[in-house]
Parts: C-alpha cells; sequence; structure tokens
C-alpha cells in the first residue's frame, strides 16, 4: 500500500486471484491501505491480511504483550471496518437499484382460465 506502488497495486489486482495486504504493526492502516483495499474489493479478490514486522512492537515502542495484542486487534479491527464499509456500500447501492426499478406490470385482467 506505499504510494510508490499504487500503479503496480492498479495494474497487479486485475491480473491476480487474490491478495496479501502488508501492513506495517507499528504505522497501521494508512490511506494508502484504504486504496489498496478498495481496489480488491472492487476486483472481488480474496485479501489476506499480513502484519509485518511485529519485532518493531517491542523494540521500537516497547509494548508488553498484552499491549501489542491490543495494539494488533485494532490493526485487524481496522482493515474489517474498511471492508465492511465497502460492503455495506455495494449493499445499499443494490438496494438503491432494486427500489428504482420501475414496478411489475400484470398483462391481462389477471384472471386464470380453467
Amino acid at each position: 500500500g506505499h504510494v510508490d506502488f499504487g500503479t503496480e497495486v492498479s495494474t497487479a489486482v486485475r491480473l491476480a486471484d487474490g491478495a496479501v495486504i502488508v501492513v506495517d504493526a507499528v504505522e497501521g492502516v494508512c490511506v494508502q491501505t484504504h486504496t489498496v483495499l478498495q481496489q480488491v474489493w472492487r476486483e472481488k479478490l480474496a485479501p489476506i491480511l499480513f502484519i509485518n514486522k511485529l519485532d518493531r512492537l517491542i523494540t521500537e515502542l516497547q509494548l508488553d504483550p498484552e499491549e501489542a495484542y491490543a495494539h494488533l486487534q485494532r490493526i485487524v479491527a481496522q482493515v474489517n471496518a474498511i471492508l465492511g464499509g465497502l460492503h455495506a456500500v455495494e449493499h445499499y447501492a443494490r438496494a438503491d437499484q432494486t427500489m428504482s426499478a420501475p414496478p411489475c406490470t400484470t398483462q391481462g385482467s389477471g384472471a386464470v382460465d380453467a
């Protein structure tokens, strides 16, 4: 999801069967992560979340195991929220299309011949 790879990601998602979404454990979900998830969703690819650089939680942030676990849970929750939002937008768009479709009309009197 790095900005420098935006063009490559756009091309690759059209050719792929799935996508590995790599998120830095310290930086977490960034703007480009949103963009990549949107592209993956649009192409109907199966996303796999990979959280990279877990060692930085200990070496740089000096988190204890419980804090590190909570931090990782927040990253997973953020990614799930983005995907849930994309699903909701798609669901409501389909519902709007159904609601705006012209009503069904029946031809004839509606009586059944015996």
